[in-house]
């Protein structure tokens, strides 16, 4: 972790912004982990990003992981589905509820204002107390004028930037924003166009919190193993994977690589 994060710092420290996932389910998360992600976040400065749970896409390793050690959910029922907000297709070694009241409460903590504050302050002092900072002359994708013009030629999408703006006129986060603008401006002459950052930063936040308002338990569809699951199911599986390792080379598949170069050759001579 302590690598990870100084990775992050140092792609920081260019004026590069990051937009991460941050995904929990995996089996090796413990009680500490929604905390543990929360502290990462303010430490390292991220300003973007995204929390979902863990799904297991159909073709993918983990998907094959899930299937072998009977961790699918299946949905045998042919009718209509109860859709929730978030919904996932794997049998977790956790508690759901303990899941999901962890998620609730992360995004409450994640989504307030002294933490978003928080982040955003790290992120901009990470650049300007840095030597690696290379300032840009452009405000790219993030500058806010033709988003908003886009924004109000649609009646759904003006409803959202209605929601945005209502959403920051309480006094607790326009207090956050009007601070974190005035950081902005206040190292607006040594870095040129940070304010894209903030503008990136603004509307990650409000997106979360429009995103997950009123996030409740019965907004969850998530599942765990059955009590006195047989953890062994999960060693079986690794051991039949150990078996495949004789046709990896360098921790890639050797007939893959080989099809995908064939592929490429005959394309050349074509």
């Amino acid at each position: 972790m302590k690598s990870l994060g100084e990775a992050v710092e140092t792609i920081h420290s260019f004026g590069f912004i990051i937009a991460p996932g941050f995904i929990f389910g995996f089996d090796s998360d413990d009680d500490e982990t929604f905390k543990n992600t929360l502290a990462f976040i303010a430490q390292t400065g991220i300003i973007g990003g995204d929390p979902s749970f863990l799904v297991a896409l159909a073709g993918t390793p983990l998907f094959a992981r899930m299937k072998a050690s009977d961790r699918l959910v299946i949905n045998k029922n042919q009718g209509a589905i109860e859709r929730k907000k978030i919904m996932t297709n794997i049998l977790y070694l956790q508690d759901k509820d303990f899941l999901a009241k962890g998620f609730i409460e992360f995004v409450k903590v994640f989504t307030s204002p002294k933490f978003q504050y928080r982040r955003f302050h790290t992120n901009i002092e990470l650049m300007i107390n840095g030597s690696n900072f290379i300032p840009i002359d452009d405000s790219g994708y993030a500058s806010p004028l033709p988003y908003v013009l886009k924004q109000i030629k649609n009646r759904e999408y003006l409803s959202i930037l209605i929601m945005r703006i209502l959403f920051l006129l309480r006094p607790d986060r326009f207090w956050a924003v009007l601070k974190a603008w005035l950081l902005v401006k206040k190292y607006s002459n040594r870095a040129p166009n940070i304010a894209t950052n903030f503008f990136y930063w603004l509307y990650t936040w409000t997106n979360l919190k429009t995103k997950y308002q009123g996030l409740k338990l019965d907004d969850f569809q998530l599942h765990s193993v059955e009590k006195g699951f047989d953890l062994s199911k999960l060693d079986l599986f690794y051991l039949r994977e150990q078996s495949k390792k004789h046709n990896r080379k360098d921790g890639i598949k050797a007939d893959i690589q080989a099809k995908y170069t064939k592929k490429a050759l005959e394309t050349l001579q074509l």
